[in-house]
């Protein structure tokens, strides 16, 4: 029986070596026989070159492809062939190189299909270099050829991709829309991605427009949700709020509808206000109380008048006293705050600490103050009153382009107030291309200013004679009379002529600072008069000085002036001049000096006359700076946020930013976007005893 099966296994052997016996003798026979087909090196050079480019061995396929090109230019392959070198090459980025294998496909075999592809790949090679002009301008050729849906689609996301690389957004979104509607759906996502990518950056007014123009076809869904997106990323709730509504009851099974209807819900109600309520924080009580006083009747005075205004409503304003006082301040911002106040004016006093605290809040505070950098504490912070950065920058100007003045000299008071003029005037003129040609200081409590006025005029050492410097002659000097009311003369008058040492007995008029400063010289000084009179002449080499102080002192300083013989010089202050007490102390020495303000009561202006005579009806006396700037940052408040379309505090504080000027008493007034007021500035010049406007080219 073992044997019979043993039998039987040898037999299965010897048909499976049959089998394979006659296998292999057929496979000689079909590599032997006359249907064996030999592959020739073109094609088998050609097939080893794709196949390293499909597997992404771009160095051997360049080789490959390069040797081919070579050694068969003639080929029916040879434009595949110049156009898979010019891929590998941008795969090495290598983008000249690829440019000019593109380049030689359109030129050698313009009639091929593979032509439009080596268009389309040269458009990528320039935006790949960075070169996206170039980008743009052959897309726009490629544009007018006979394109496929797919490449026209690569043409303009090539486009559209330069545009971004331009910084361009509108004009890449444009692009990017036009890829979207000629691509397959395998591509509409992705192209949507990049038409948002472009929207994300687009200016809002034309983002809406774009979305206007697509009147509801696609991705029409898309931008809507993008608007509401950017407004709410902006705080403009409002805006956002509406958008968003319109987009989920438009599209409510939109793939975003769900995060929508999220945000919706998150949009802080903080941001709406009482439309009829605007909040006053002044300091009604402790060390700035007249100040904060002054600021209320402004501002009470423009709610009087815009009360018949067809928009005012039921305005009214919340007032609570700061009390100068930084924890009061910070509690009445938390309070207008709940109270849910459109917008906050003031505080005077303690600003920084009201102005942080809204900021924290996001509520609208504009601010009457003059502190440095106020702004800066946040987007919600402005500020509208008169700074010394305004004040240096109006006089210059009006120096350096009206008066064609070059040369200034300064002479300060060594402390705060003194120094910060000092530095932002000399600042501003050589940033109006003028020179600074001295500078001298003195103590704040100092009465005799004989030496730094010597000093300033290089008098206070004797000079070598080797070194003297012939002073130009200085302009004449006309004497104004006190009740002389006609305009001063072209001529600066600044110290009136009169001899060094002159005698009561001999002068027509008396001047006691005059004399007093006399006086003082004669007894600091033990010299004779003849001793005096060798001293050096002064080197006038200034045409204008400018004094940053108080009336007072300012007052004493000009007599001095004249004493040393600085004549026909312009005399250049702050806003602090405009007071009477300059001129009853300075008397004829203030002929001439100019100086800026935020306000002028007698201003030529009937806007401001108009609200003088109101304000002295009201109240009994003539308003000042103070009242006037309350009363313009009152009318801008109120203007905006009675506005029907303004509902949301963000909205108040964007109003602020994108107004055009206001025309106030105080001034054309808008606010950069810093928050920081950009007034006009009025320019005051005392001539015949009386301060008179001084005409300003705007």
């Amino acid at each position: 029986m073992k044997h019979i099966e043993k039998i039987k296994f040898l037999k299965k052997i010897l048909i499976v070596l049959f089998a394979a016996g006659l296998c292999f003798s057929c496979a000689r026979k079909d590599t032997e026989g006359w249907f064996f087909q030999k592959v020739d090196p073109e094609t088998a050079l050609f097939n080893d070159a794709r196949q390293k480019h499909q597997e992404q061995s771009h160095g051997a396929a360049y080789t490959l492809y390069r040797e081919h090109a070579t050694r068969y230019p003639q080929s029916e392959r040879a434009p595949d062939v110049l156009f898979s070198l010019g891929q590998v090459c941008i795969s090495l980025e290598r983008y000249e190189e690829a440019r000019q294998f593109f380049q030689q496909v359109i030129t050698r075999h313009p009639d091929t299909a593979v032509a439009l592809d080596a268009g389309v790949e040269m458009t990528e090679a320039f935006y790949l270099d960075g070169d996206y002009r170039r980008a743009i301008g052959y897309a726009e050729r490629m544009l007018t050829a006979d394109l496929l849906a797919s490449q026209m689609m690569r043409v303009y996301q090539v486009m559209g991709e330069s545009h971004l690389g331009l910084e361009n957004a509108p004009a890449a979104y444009a692009a990017f829309l036009n890829a979207y509607r000629s691509a397959g759906r395998g591509d509409i996502e992705r192209l949507t991605r990049r038409l948002l990518t472009a929207a994300a950056i687009m200016p809002l007014p034309d983002l809406r427009m774009a979305l206007e123009e697509l009147d509801g076809s696609p991705p029409a869904g898309d931008i809507m949700y993008q608007l509401g997106i950017r407004y709410m990323e902006g705080g403009d709730y409002w805006e956002a709020k509406a958008f968003l509504d319109r987009f989920v009851e438009t599209y409510p099974r939109h793939p975003y509808a769900s995060f929508a209807r999220q945000i919706i819900a998150d949009i802080p109600t903080s941001d709406l206000f009482d439309k009829n309520v605007v909040g006053c924080l002044l300091p009604l009580s402790g060390r700035y109380e007249s100040f904060g006083q002054q600021a209320l009747k402004g501002i009470e005075l423009a709610l009087a008048v815009f009360a018949g205004s067809p928009d005012a409503a039921q305005l009214k304003i919340l007032v609570r006293d700061s009390a100068s006082d930084a924890g009061r301040t910070v509690s009445g911002v938390k309070e207008l705050h709940d109270l849910r106040v459109a917008a906050i004016i003031g505080p005077m006093a303690e600003a920084e600490a009201a102005a942080a605290e809204a900021q924290d809040l996001r509520i609208p505070i504009v601010t009457l103050t003059q502190k440095v950098d106020i702004t800066d504490i946040g987007e919600w912070v402005f500020r509208n009153f008169l700074t010394p950065v305004m004040q240096v920058r109006a006089l210059v100007r009006h120096a350096v382009n009206d008066l064609k003045l070059s040369r200034f000299a300064i002479l300060y008071p060594k402390e705060n107030y003194g120094e910060m003029f000092m530095h932002l005037f000399w600042e501003e003129v050589i940033a109006s291309g003028g020179r600074v040609v001295g500078v001298e200081s003195y103590q704040p409590d100092q009465t005799d200013f004989s030496v730094p006025i010597r000093k300033l005029a290089g008098m206070y050492h004797k000079i070598p004679e080797a070194l003297m410097i012939t002073p130009e002659e200085p302009v004449p000097i006309v004497r104004i009379k006190e009740d002389d009311q006609t305009d001063a003369p072209k001529e600066p008058i600044v110290a009136q002529a009169f001899s060094r040492y002159p005698q009561r007995s001999e002068r027509k008029w008396f001047d006691p600072l005059l004399d007093t400063a006399v006086a003082q010289e004669s007894e600091r000084d033990a010299e004779s008069v003849a001793e005096k009179e060798e001293k050096p002449a002064p080197i006038i080499d200034f045409e204008a000085v400018f004094i940053p102080d108080a009336p007072g002192k300012a007052g004493l300083i000009m007599p001095y002036l004249a004493y040393q013989d600085i004549k026909g010089v312009y005399l250049l202050g702050t806003n602090l001049w405009h007071s009477e007490r300059l001129i009853q102390m300075a008397g004829f020495h203030s002929q001439g000096a100019i100086f800026p303000d935020g306000f002028f009561a007698r201003s030529a202006s009937d806007d401001v006359a108009r609200f003088v005579a109101l304000f002295e009806k009201t109240y009994g006396y003539t308003p000042g700076f103070i009242e006037a700037v309350s009363y313009d940052t009152a009318m801008m408040v109120f203007n905006i946020v009675c506005r029907p379309d303004v509902r949301y505090r963000s909205q108040v504080k964007k109003s602020l930013l994108d107004m055009p000027a206001w025309p106030g008493i105080t001034g054309r007034t808008a606010f950069a976007e810093n928050g920081d007021a950009v007034k006009d500035t009025y320019l005051l010049r005392i001539s015949g005893g009386r301060f008179r406007e001084v005409p300003v080219r705007r």
